[in-house]
């Protein structure tokens, strides 16, 4: 009761030192901490939590610190005994993980793209907010919804996602037309994986959507561009090409065989050919 330390084991010799009988309030980096465990047990409550303690080399520790009264054959508080237990580096583990599921839900939140997750039946079970923004689901409609029902626009691209994924393990750039919720259409691009369970067991898909609906747009126009060019080509009475002096290439743009009076094909591409027939 007069707070004089009269024991420890070879664990707390190691830990802090050899101390005598002195109290061992000093070993508290908030000495008023060492004097609350003391008197809460005094007074016959037990004290468990963690408190922050000097080891020998004055370095400090992150502590579990569990204290009990001891007591008489008549009840009376007669001491305590107590038991520490060195929770630093678990303590540095949870404030790395802390950090880290920090950075990552910002990724997740921020990210103009969307990130999600399916069970094996093909239900989505994780989904970033950002489907708002690309399919007009909220998080909470969009979980439980089965991709190849309510999300794909035509079931075979599904099935093609589905066997490529099985056949490799993962798919990039896979593209396939979906429907928003209010039932257009938008075209996405995703690069997704198979994810296991702790057992190491396949527990189902995840995966990275973006929304290439501008850019399957532009190669639309391009091509329907390039058609007309085509066709404007073979309507007209001038002979159009365009040469790589890179690759020393004539592109020809109409039917310049006909025109000239060769079978076709019969024309080749490079350039010296061309020239030795003219």
């Amino acid at each position: 009761p007069e707070g004089k330390h009269w024991y420890q084991n070879k664990a707390f010799d190691e830990l802090f030192g050899k101390i005598g009988e002195d109290p061992p309030s000093s070993l508290y980096v908030d000495e008023t901490v060492g004097r609350d465990v003391f008197e809460t047990i005094m007074e016959g409550d037990h004290w468990i939590g963690e408190v922050k303690m000097y080891n020998k080399d004055r370095n400090i520790l992150d502590i579990l610190l569990r204290a009990y009264p001891i007591r008489n054959e008549k009840n009376q508080v007669v001491g305590l005994v107590g038991a520490h237990t060195d929770i630093s580096q678990q303590k540095q583990a949870e404030k790395a993980l802390l950090a880290s599921e920090k950075k990552y839900r910002a990724v997740v939140e921020n990210t103009p793209d969307l990130l999600y997750r399916t069970d094996l039946e093909g239900k989505i079970t994780f989904l970033s907010k950002s489907s708002y923004e690309l399919s007009g689901y909220t998080v909470d409609e969009a979980i439980g919804i089965k991709m190849a029902e309510e999300v794909y626009a035509f079931p075979d691209e599904r099935q093609e996602f589905l066997d490529a994924l099985r056949a490799n393990g993962s798919v990039r750039n896979f593209q396939a037309r979906l429907k928003r919720k209010d039932g257009s259409i938008w075209w996405a691009s995703t690069n997704a994986h198979f994810f296991t369970d702790e057992d190491g067991n396949v527990a189902g898909v995840e995966g990275i959507t973006r929304d290439i609906t501008d850019n399957k747009k532009a190669e639309s126009a391009l091509k329907e561009s390039e058609e007309r060019f085509k066709i404007a080509g073979k309507l007209s009475y001038d002979l159009i090409y365009e040469w790589n002096p890179q690759e020393n290439q004539l592109y020809w743009f109409g039917d310049v065989d006909t025109f000239l009076g060769y079978e076709p094909g019969s024309i080749s591409s490079d350039l010296k050919s061309w020239f030795n027939l003219i």
